[in-house]
């Protein structure tokens, strides 16, 4: 299920569900998505010296300079209808100015309460959880104007490390999730 939240400064968090979606196991957990959010500010900055990227955490047998390749691979090549490119930054470094930030963790981080994409209630309910052995969890966050503006969170089962077909489907659909902006909301109501 992907859940788009829109934060109002000043009057708290509204979240609706918009749909479900599976994509070769991935899924958009959740992304919320503040109104100081600015896609042409984005594409402008990805036009001209590039989106940077921060990239945090592995995934399998992948971290540093090869799992920032293989996540802004994935990453979408427009945004806001214009073509962008993004450059890496040092992990565990803060990028300067507007930038994403990717972190991932072991299958160990993703708690149990999070409900797998296969399931469509709270396994937390009637029992535990256990991530399988490939699973990936994955966290993005937008900073425009030293402010975070979005951000999603997801998982998915990639066999394959950073190269996994789901992985790099579930970099594009945070990506997205994150470089839509808040009138997503207003296409569906």
């Amino acid at each position: 299920m992907i859940s788009i939240d829109r934060a109002r400064r000043g009057t708290g968090v509204l979240a609706i569900a918009i749909a479900a979606l599976a994509l070769g196991g991935c899924a958009v957990q959740r992304a919320e998505v503040d109104e100081g959010f600015s896609g042409e500010a984005l594409a402008a900055q990805g036009t001209g010296a590039g989106i940077p990227v921060q990239v945090d955490g592995p995934v399998g047998s992948a971290r540093g300079a090869a799992l920032a390749e293989s996540v802004t691979g994935a990453m979408p090549t427009e945004v806001a209808g214009t073509a962008v490119h993004y450059v890496a930054c040092e992990p565990y470094q803060e990028c300067p100015g507007d930038h994403v930030v990717w972190t991932f963790g072991p299958p160990s981080a993703r708690s149990s309460w999070n409900y797998p994409a296969a399931f469509h209630f709270y396994p937390g309910w009637i029992g535990s959880y256990e991530p399988g052995p490939n699973r990936v969890t994955a966290k993005v966050a937008l900073f425009q104007g030293d402010n975070v503006v979005a951000t999603a969170d997801g998982q998915v089962d990639a066999p394959n490390g950073a190269d996994d077909p789901a992985f790099r489907a579930m970099i594009d659909q945070m990506s997205r999730a994150i470089f839509s902006g808040p009138g997503l909301l207003d296409e569906f109501f």
